[in-house]
């Protein structure tokens, strides 16, 4: 039988997995207090205050910290850019930005790990735009506290490969946009001071080195320079 004390549970040896298994929200709990290095952040969205209180009820208590809510898209984009959250929980409908165009905002600029939508409609349309646009899964209104926490599992383990791709070809993309803005300043020293691409090279090393910045911002600087003129 589990016993709830000090807000730590507890369960016998007598009890059946299906016994656990019905009792999921209370077991995952249990669990997650035993490992708090676990613990993620949670923004959710909703124009309906009701929503939001019954999802801060229902993830109170498990390792899902929710950090800050909002009532439309845009405020939610604002949030996440300071927050960054792990997970974001938002309504499809809303006024001012509605749930779909802030999902394509938030995962193109990687400003959370998962989305997960919210919906009145179980339609199929409506899901699939939320899908393509980058959420990792939906649930319909009204939230089944049984269903709740699976659902967030099952869409953080979806979304977590596909947010490590996006932050690598990000950087990958940063890395071809910075060696072509070196590049061009190599090339515009070889012409105007007849060096060598390896000399050319060298000096925006030497001068990054000497003013302790990125030899990019160096580069910028030497193009800026030599394309005034």
């Amino acid at each position: 039988m589990l016993i709830r004390r000090k807000r730590i549970l507890v369960y016998s040896g007598n009890d059946t997995t299906e016994h656990i298994q019905k009792r999921g929200l209370l077991v995952c709990a249990f669990y997650l207090r035993m490992r708090p290095e676990e613990r993620l952040t949670v923004v959710v969205c909703d124009d309906d205050t009701f929503i939001i209180k019954s999802l801060r009820d229902l993830l109170d208590g498990t390792r899902y910290d929710v950090i800050g809510d909002a009532s439309n898209g845009l405020d939610l984009v604002r949030l996440c850019r300071e927050k960054n959250p792990d997970i974001v929980i938002v309504d499809i409908e809303m006024p001012v930005m509605d749930g779909i165009t802030a999902t394509k905002d938030l995962t193109e600029n990687n400003l959370t790990k998962c989305v997960i939508v919210l919906t009145s409609f179980d339609d199929a349309e409506y899901i699939k735009g939320a899908i393509d646009t980058g959420a990792a899964g939906y649930l319909t209104k009204p939230i089944s506290p049984d269903v709740l926490i699976p659902t967030i599992e099952s869409c953080l383990r979806k979304s977590r490969d596909l947010y490590e791709m996006n932050k690598k070809v990000a950087n990958i993309n940063k890395r071809i946009e910075t060696r072509g803005i070196i590049e061009k300043a190599q090339l515009l020293l070889m012409e105007r001071h007849d060096l060598s691409e390896a000399d050319a090279y060298g000096y925006i090393r030497s001068l990054s080195k000497e003013r302790n910045t990125s030899m990019a911002d160096i580069a910028e600087i030497i193009i800026a320079k030599y394309q005034g003129r």
